[in-house]
């Protein structure tokens, strides 16, 4: 069996549709998760006006100004 590199990208759910992150943050999240990190903060496009955000990887969830949004992971190899 050959070792394919695969890609993870990580999205969250919001109004209504699944939005990735910027591309340099799907790295930081897959080490948080590979680790078994509870949380990694990460500066995101996605939120301009924070200075971070906190991801949850392994618990599927960022927190953004109290509120709980569900992440997923698409694996592409």
């Amino acid at each position: 069996m050959t070792d394919y590199p695969q890609e993870v990208t990580w999205l969250f759910f919001r109004d209504n549709q699944w939005v990735p992150f910027q591309n340099d943050n799907h790295y930081k999240i897959e080490q948080a998760f590979t680790f078994g990190g509870i949380y990694v903060d990460i500066k995101d496009s996605n939120f301009p006006q924070l200075k971070s955000i906190r991801v949850f990887p392994t618990r599927f969830y960022l927190s953004y100004l109290g509120m709980k949004y569900r992440l997923s992971c698409v694996i592409q190899g």
